[in-house]
């Protein structure tokens, strides 16, 4: 009774706790500041990292990644649900069609949680919203504009603007498949875990991001995530 209770109420724990932990940004400025500083050379009054032709690449990887990911998972959802169709005019067993309607559900996940926190969320939303000016565009590592603590809004930035990071809400994304079912979850948690952190620290090291930014998106994504798995249309995965 006690383990039935704690199941039906984790999934609002988690909620709680990535609200919580969004609140909670601001009040890790001081970390922003000092975690990009650690990046950032006196010398050159720049961020090196930047230079790196294979980091540069990276970036233009995840960057292309995360515009396609949805047209190829809307395919996909096209395609199964062509096929559960031509499965179901015939006499193949049931538990066909029962896999092609559980991996287009998979993959509905995938695009609603792709569509509504990366791209409208972070995109469309926050970051012109937020207006946050990037590491290497603030005073204290030679650029022009004032520093603000996540969640404050500024007049430094109009368009893609620092907070939070896509990049990073890219990975959190693939993260989130694990979502998708107890057979590959640690795989996809490994992945998607060592891909966040891979993303995070590329965009730090550039001056493009803070630690807030990071933490923000994983956060953003984790919410969203729990909230549509809640939802009785992907409950059962």
């Amino acid at each position: 009774m006690i383990t039935l209770g704690f199941k039906r109420l984790k999934p609002w724990l988690c909620v709680m706790l990535a609200i919580i932990g969004l609140f909670s940004l601001p009040y890790f400025a001081e970390l922003d500041l000092k975690f990009s500083s650690y990046f950032y050379h006196e010398a050159c009054q720049c961020f090196p990292v930047t230079d790196l032709v294979w980091v540069r690449r990276f970036d233009w990887l995840i960057a292309w990644a995360g515009r396609v990911a949805l047209p190829v998972i809307l395919i996909f959802i096209f395609i199964f649900w062509l096929k559960s169709k031509g499965i179901a005019g015939t006499s193949v067993r049931l538990v066909r069609i029962v896999d092609c309607r559980r991996a287009i559900r998979a993959l509905g996940f995938m695009a609603v949680l792709g569509l509504l926190t990366p791209l409208i969320l972070i995109h469309e939303v926050l970051k012109p919203e937020i207006g946050r000016a990037r590491p290497r565009d603030i005073v204290q590592f030679s650029g022009s504009h004032a520093f603000t603590p996540a969640w404050v809004q500024s007049t430094a930035c109009t368009r893609n603007c620092s907070f939070t990071s896509g990049h990073v809400a890219f990975g959190a994304w693939v993260m989130s498949a694990s979502y998708l079912g107890r057979r590959r979850r640690w795989l996809w948690l490994c992945f998607g875990g060592a891909l966040t952190l891979a993303i995070g620290w590329s965009r730090m090291a550039q001056g493009a991001h803070f630690f807030t930014d990071v933490i923000g998106s994983c956060l953003l994504v984790w919410l969203t995530a729990h909230l549509i798995s809640m939802m009785a249309l992907f409950r059962s995965r």
